[in-house]
């Protein structure tokens, strides 16, 4: 898959890969590498001595969405590595089955090309913003259980009250099919949790990027709500 897009006189495009087989049930594996490669005019950006602290601070930008999808996260760069950097997401939800197919990897490249020799690293991340989230919403539809922030707190509730349910009434929750109980919930995240159908619906809901007291947290427009910052736009200079 792949994505191409014109800013002023800068061309982006942006290639995915995934190592999964497609399955009616898709879920991360316990340790999901989310793997960016970016080149600017086909040199890629890799950890040295001159750009440490670059590679850094680009890095740092794209873990924060991770943790919204409720993933353990932490970044890795190294100068032995064929990635400009990756970010390590621990899963937590489906840790204990493995009858799903499981996503283990994602390899993004990034491309920028460009005539121009003075690109400002704010307005470089916001285009590379914008061009993730574009990707993001799609992939989002197809693998919610991996992608989707609402699809996967909707599952989050619904394991907890059928292993809850498991043990008061067979005395034991350790054996769940959980291909066969997720199946007929894909639908409905499909339907009502991930980002286009969210869209479509004009309630307020309080900010997935606010506290998480549910008690505090103001309602807004769903515009403001599910921003989809894929990158952290924070603090850029």
């Amino acid at each position: 898959m792949s994505l191409n897009i014109r800013k002023n006189d800068i061309y982006y495009m942006l290639e995915h890969n995934l190592d999964l087989k497609l399955g009616p049930v898709v879920i991360p594996a316990s340790t999901l590498a989310i793997n960016i490669k970016i080149f600017i005019n086909n040199h890629k950006l890799i950890e040295d001595d001159s750009n440490t602290d670059l590679i850094q601070l680009i890095s740092s930008k794209f873990q924060k969405f991770w943790t919204l999808c409720d993933y353990s996260t932490t970044e890795e760069v190294s100068r032995d590595s064929q990635h400009s950097f990756s970010i390590i997401c621990k899963e937590e939800l489906f840790r204990d089955y493995n009858r799903c197919i499981t996503l283990s990897s994602i390899d993004i490249s990034i491309y920028a090309l460009t005539n121009s020799t003075d690109l400002m690293l704010d307005e470089l991340l916001l285009d590379f913003n914008y061009l993730l989230t574009s990707w993001y919403i799609s992939i989002e539809q197809i693998y919610p259980f991996v992608f989707s922030i609402n699809g996967r707190k909707f599952i989050k509730l619904n394991l907890h009250w059928h292993k809850r349910m498991m043990l008061e009434v067979l005395g034991s929750n350790t054996f769940i099919d959980i291909s066969r109980f997720i199946l007929p919930l894909i639908g409905i995240t499909k339907s009502t949790f991930i980002t286009l159908s969210l869209l479509k619906d004009s309630k307020s809901y309080p900010s997935i990027l606010a506290e998480s007291n549910l008690n505090t947290r103001k309602s807004t427009s769903i515009i403001k709500s599910f921003p989809l910052q894929i990158i952290d736009m924070n603090d850029v200079d």
